[in-house]
């Protein structure tokens, strides 16, 4: 349990907060790729973590400093191998796309894509179209052997998409991993993953709280079935938690929270995360740079 009641006195106070804690998290992912680059066996690094985890900032870090180290990166996401949504949803049951599960994905052409860089360095990747749900073509990727392939998704701590690549990769975890005390509450590591898509579905994907609350039961039941068992098999475990977060997502959680219509089934949910948040000290969005992690959740 993290404890954290830290008042601030000024504005610079907050600022200076900020990139402190920045700066620790992103060390973290600096020693990881710094360790990678000294080991020129390692081609292949699959990046995995839940929801809102920050898989797209650490593979951004990560990108940064092997480029620093004299390695060529390319990054490619697990997502891009789902089949057409026709192909494996159940039109008998009106459900969700199970887009978390191995089922979900073009295996046989994931495994294609593999081998051909392997033994030949160059390989056609499909491009899938979350709006229409379906492949929309591919692009030509090619590797030397100084180039390091970042394979970043969910999916990524699968055993099925983890044995292909074995002694050629480094496995890297990243996830929310401490629970919090702060402000006379308490935040679950769970809790505070869904604040950040909460917030970051309503202002980048036009979210409303009623369709994240809804969604997120399924996408929680997901994780426990098809990441967490798996999380304790990899080489490096990053925590994604900032302190600041909570300052920082507090006037924005509320915010959101109160477009809740009256009527829904969540209210009380919804009252109860926001009585949390209510006494929380604000840090403005803006003191977060613009090259921080998590501008990932609120721009």
């Amino acid at each position: 349990m993290y404890k954290y009641d830290k008042i601030f006195a000024t504005e610079e106070e907050k600022i200076d907060f900020v990139k402190k804690c920045d700066a620790e998290f992103f060390g973290e992912i600096i020693k990881a790729s710094e360790s990678i680059a000294k080991d020129r066996d390692i081609r292949f690094i699959l990046l995995s973590g839940p929801s809102c985890s920050g898989k797209t900032s650490a593979s951004r870090v990560l990108t940064e400093t092997l480029v620093k180290d004299g390695r060529q990166v390319i990054s490619i996401s697990i997502d891009d191998f789902f089949k057409d949504s026709y192909e494996f949803k159940d039109s008998d049951k009106d459900t969700q796309v199970d887009f978390d599960s191995i089922n979900a994905l073009d295996y046989e052409c994931f495994c294609k894509c593999v081998n051909q860089l392997k033994q030949d360095g160059k390989s056609a990747v499909p491009i899938f179209d979350f709006l229409t749900g379906r492949r929309s073509g591919y692009r030509t990727v090619s590797i030397s052997e100084d180039t390091v392939v970042i394979f970043e998704g969910i999916q990524a701590v699968y055993p099925e998409i983890t044995r292909l690549f074995q002694g050629e990769c480094k496995k890297i975890f990243l996830c929310v991993d401490t629970d919090v005390q702060a402000y006379g509450s308490e935040f679950s590591r769970l809790s505070l993953r869904f604040a950040r898509r909460l917030v970051r579905d309503w202002m980048f994907r036009g979210a409303c709280p009623e369709l994240t609350f809804k969604l997120w039961s399924g996408v929680v039941e997901n994780e426990q079935k098809n990441i967490m068992p798996y999380a304790s098999c990899v080489d490096i475990r990053i925590n994604s938690f900032v302190p600041y977060e909570i300052n920082v997502l507090a006037p924005l959680v509320i915010e959101v929270l109160a477009q809740l219509p009256d009527i829904s089934r969540y209210c009380p949910q919804a009252i109860e995360i926001a009585e949390k948040y209510k006494n929380v000290p604000e840090i403005s969005k803006e003191y977060i740079p613009k090259d921080s992690f998590f501008t990932e959740f609120i721009g």
